[in-house]
C-alpha cells in the first residue's frame, strides 16, 4: 500500500519547506514533490501561500493517481497551516486544472531599441552591487516595491541570488536606496565589430517614480553599445510599459506564468482591497 511521506521539513523565520514522496512499503518512490509555505503580497497586506514545485512521477509509475493523492493531502495540510492560496508554475493548464488550479498571472516580455528611450537623459547614478555591504539595501528596495503587487513573494538576504552571468547595480538618493537593476548582455560579432547587441533586464525594483526614471537613464547609458533592450518580465511592474513612449517600436510577448487554487475563500476575501464606496460583487466558487 503506497503512503505519502514527508521526507524533509525545514522551519525557519522566512519559510517552511517540505519534501514529499509517495512510497511503496518497500521504499520504492512512486512520486515526489516539494512544497513551501511563505507570505505573499495581497491587497495592502499579506497572505500565507503554499508554493508547489518539482511535482513528478517516473513514467513507469504514472496513471496511478499518486499526484492527485499528494495534492489532496497537501491542500488539507496547507489549510491547517493557515495558507489561503496555493501557487505553481504549470507545464500544462489542463493537467493542473484537474486539481483545482487556474491561471492567475501572465509573463510579459518587452523589447525595444535602445535609441527609443531618448525621453530620459543619459545618467548613471547607480553603483555596482556589493553583497557584503548592500544586501539589506536590495531587500529593502524589493520589499517596498512589492507592497500592493499581488503574488510577489517577500525577499530575504539569504534568498537574493542573481547568477554569475548577471550584473547588479543599485541607486541611492540622499543615501537611501531607491532602485536596483539586474541585467545581462550579449553581443554578436560580425567580422571586426559588434552588431545587434542585446541588454536583458532580468529584474528591476524601485521605491518611487524617480527610481524607475533612474533605471531608464541608466539603461540609456548603453545606447550605441547595445541595439536593443529587453525587459524579461514587466507584468508585475506595469509602470515600465506606461513610461515607454514609442509603442510602435516595442514588441510585446505575453506568456502564461502562474496558476493558483484558493484554499480558504474567506481569508482571500478579507485580505482583498475594496473601493470605499458601497457596492456589490459576485464570487463564483467551484469545489
Amino acid at each position: 500500500m503506497a503512503e505519502i511521506i514527508i521526507t524533509k521539513r525545514v522551519d525557519n523565520a522566512e519559510y517552511t519547506s517540505l519534501n514529499v514522496e509517495v512510497q511503496e512499503s518497500d521504499g520504492t518512490v512512486l512520486s515526489h514533490g516539494s512544497f513551501k509555505y511563505v507570505d505573499s503580497c495581497f491587497g495592502k497586506g499579506k497572505i500565507k501561500v503554499m508554493l508547489a514545485g518539482g511535482v513528478g512521477t517516473p513514467v513507469h509509475f504514472r496513471r496511478g493517481g499518486h499526484v492527485r493523492k499528494t495534492f489532496e493531502k497537501m491542500h488539507r495540510d496547507a489549510a491547517e497551516e493557515g495558507a489561503a492560496v496555493a501557487l505553481l508554475h504549470p507545464f500544462s493548464f489542463a493537467y493542473y486544472r484537474k486539481f483545482g488550479y487556474e491561471k492567475v498571472a501572465d509573463h510579459l516580455i518587452l523589447r525595444f531599441p535602445t535609441r527609443m528611450i531618448d525621453f530620459v537623459p543619459r545618467c548613471c547614478n547607480f553603483v555596482p552591487y556589493d553583497e557584503d555591504t548592500m544586501a539589506e539595501d536590495i531587500v529593502k528596495i524589493y520589499n517596498t516595491f512589492s507592497v500592493g503587487r499581488n503574488l510577489l513573494l517577500p525577499r530575504f538576504k539569504s534568498s537574493f541570488g542573481y547568477g554569475e552571468d548577471k550584473q547588479v547595480y543599485i541607486c541611492y538618493k540622499n543615501e537611501e536606496p531607491i532602485a536596483y537593476v539586474i541585467y545581462s548582455t550579449q553581443h554578436n560579432i560580425v567580422v571586426n565589430h559588434y552588431d545587434g547587441g542585446l541588454l536583458t533586464v532580468h529584474e528591476q525594483a524601485y521605491t518611487c517614480p524617480e527610481g524607475l526614471r533612474e533605471i531608464f537613464s541608466f539603461l540609456r547609458m548603453f545606447e550605441g553599445e547595445y541595439d536593443d533592450i529587453e525587459i524579461a518580465n514587466a507584468a508585475m511592474c506595469p509602470e515600465v510599459d506606461l513610461l515607454l513612449k514609442n509603442y510602435t517600436h516595442t514588441s510585446y510577448q505575453l506568456l502564461p506564468d502562474i496558476m493558483a487554487r484558493v484554499l480558504n475563500t474567506e481569508k482571500v476575501l478579507l485580505a482583498a482591497d475594496y473601493p470605499e464606496k458601497d457596492g456589490e460583487f459576485i464570487v463564483k466558487v467551484e469545489d
